[in-house]
Parts: C-alpha cells; structure tokens; sequence
C-alpha cells in the first residue's frame, strides 16, 4: 500500500503547495513535496515494528495509524518552530508532512 498512500501524497501536493503562499521555485518547491510524500507513507513504518515483534497484532491499530499523534506532534513542533524562531518554511514542510499522514490515515479508513 506504499505506493498507494504515496500516490494519494502526490495528488494532495499540488494544493498544499498553491495554498502556502510565495513559494519559490526549486528548493523550497522540493521541500514542501518531499515532506507530503514521506509523511504520506511514514505511519506504514510501524510494519517492520510488527513484523518483527508483534506479527499477530493489526498495523492499523499501532499509534502511528491514529489522528491524534500527529496532531501532537503538530502542535509540539510548532512550539519548537516558535521557540527557535525559525522561518515560515519550516511551518510549511511541517503542515505538509502532517497532511501528507493523516491523508494516509483516512485513505485507510476507507480500505
């Protein structure tokens, strides 16, 4: 299902990346599709947890299948982001990444 949630990624880009205001071409541009892609299969990662020590529990319902960790993760990395004064692409590849995991979750409320 990699290649399927990094699709429905691949789909969300384009509009995360038209509504995140002046961003420039090239780097930035990379950043901000890179961070949807990965975030759109990284709750797939707990399968190599699972296979390799608890192969008879269900993938989808470890921690990284859920809503709320990666709204925590959101809002404790912007905290970071603000503490360390850092800039607004930063924000942007953040709020990517974490659309880019819960499209993943929802796709898989689906299946």
């Amino acid at each position: 299902m990699i290649f399927a949630h990094s699709f429905v990624g691949f789909l969300l880009a384009p509009l995360v990346d038209k509504t995140s205001g002046k961003l420039k071409e090239g780097t930035q541009k990379l950043l901000i599709w890179s961070s949807i892609l990965i975030g759109s299969i990284i709750p797939d990662l707990d399968i190599i947890y699972l296979l390799v020590l608890a192969p008879e529990s269900s993938h989808r319902g470890f921690i990284t299948h859920s809503y709320p960790i990666y709204i925590i993760f959101l809002l404790i990395s912007l905290a970071f982001i603000k503490i360390l004064k850092l800039g607004e692409l930063h924000i942007r590849i953040l709020v990517a990444f974490v659309i880019g995991a819960i499209s993943h979750i929802t796709a898989d409320s689906f299946v």
